[in-house]
């Protein structure tokens, strides 16, 4: 089971949505974070934040996460 199914599996137990629905909810929670935190929110002073909100929903729609691959080999990085 991927970590998108558990998500998924969770999603639906737990808040009545799907996994889809939770991924933009936890990816829109984190930024509204980050934004903020002293430490890194230079970081997205110009930032376009809903462009960077879609990204990494797509990112882990398109390719799921390190936990979907069989390879053990974490340095291979952004697909792009």
């Amino acid at each position: 089971m991927t970590i998108l199914d558990r998500l998924d599996h969770w999603a639906k137990e737990v808040l009545d949505m799907d996994g889809d629905a939770a991924l933009v909810v936890a990816v829109e929670q984190f930024y509204q974070k980050t934004v903020v935190h002293e430490q890194l929110k230079m970081y997205f002073v110009d930032a376009n934040m809903d462009a960077l909100k879609r990204h990494q929903v797509m990112r882990y729609v398109i390719y799921g996460t390190a936990d979907d691959d069989d390879d053990d080999d974490d340095n291979t990085g952004h697909p792009n």
